[in-house]
Formats: structure tokens, sequence, C-alpha cells
């Protein structure tokens, strides 16, 4: 991976990530943050914790593969924000519960 594109995806994990890393951890360890989780499945959970992690390296520390999922999780955030927010008010709650596990609250912007 070139520095360049290593450049972008730093560049758009800061623009996305709006929750600190204590803000995450306190969050993931809540009931709501759970059961976004459950409902996604156990795959979201593993996710989650990743960024956390993510969220605490610094760039020069990571390793191709976080480089890699650090990508993955900016466009998963990207594609669900561009799909727009759900007009239902409990789906409303479960996608945005869904996007602070990967670290962006959908309501600070």
């Amino acid at each position: 991976m070139t520095r360049t594109e290593q450049r972008d995806i730093l560049d758009d994990w800061h623009d996305l990530m709006n929750m600190s890393p204590a803000e995450l951890e306190a969050w993931l360890e809540t009931e709501e943050s759970r059961s976004a989780c459950a409902m996604v499945g156990r795959n979201s959970q593993l996710t989650a914790l990743k960024v956390l992690e993510l969220a605490r390296l610094k760039p020069t520390d990571l390793t191709a593969a976080e480089w890699a999922k650090m990508r993955e999780i900016t466009f998963d955030i990207e594609r669900s924000l561009a799909a727009g927010r759900p007009s239902d008010a409990a789906a409303q709650t479960a996608w945005r519960y869904a996007l602070m596990n990967y670290g962006h609250d959908p309501l600070r912007y």
C-alpha cells in the first residue's frame, strides 16, 4: 500500500470517526451496543472491538491488514450514510447504534 493510499484512508477515517476511543469503549459496554451487534451478528461485535483497537493505534504502528480493515470500515460507514437515515423511528435507532459501534455517531454531523 502506498503512502498516498494510507493518507487517503487516514483522512477518511478521521472524517468519519467522531467518537473518541474512550467514548467508543464506554458505548461498547452498553446494552444498546450489544443489542445492535446481536441484530447484525457475531462479526459485528468483533468489528466493533477492532474499530476500538484501531482507534488507539498510531498510523506508524498499523500493519497492512489493519490499513485494509480501516478502509473496509470507512467504506461500510460511508455506504450506510449514503443509504440514508431510515424513516421508521425504531429503524433509525438501530441504524444509529450500528454506526456508533463503528465509531461514528450520525447525530454529531
